[in-house]
């Protein structure tokens, strides 16, 4: 898991109130896996965070929404670890909550 995915899963850690342990991240490997580990750890209506969870992957990666569906390997297909621009607006938006990490 690169870098990118690193950050892709600590911003759906925050944005979900959710800790995924490292050994469920590195086999969250498709869209459909990673919406199914959000639900499964929610109280949230499985379609609310199927909505967010996508419109999150969008917003972070840049990847055009149409190229998302439940087999979408995160990497491979989306390539995220091959986006420096991934990380560059990850960083930006940790900077827009300095105090997050504090608690």
């Amino acid at each position: 898991m690169g870098l990118e995915t690193v950050e892709l899963v600590m911003e759906i850690e925050d944005e979900f109130a959710i800790k995924i342990p490292d050994e469920d991240a590195e086999r969250i490997q498709t869209v459909g896996q990673l919406e199914q580990y959000v639900v499964s750890k929610t109280a949230s209506d499985p379609q609310d965070v199927r909505q967010k969870v996508r419109s999150f992957i969008v917003e972070i990666s840049g990847c055009d929404a149409r190229e998302l569906h439940d087999e979408a390997h995160i990497i491979y297909d989306l390539g995220m670890d091959a986006r420096p621009e991934i990380i560059r607006a990850v960083r930006e938006r940790r900077k827009s909550r300095p105090f997050d990490d504090v608690m």
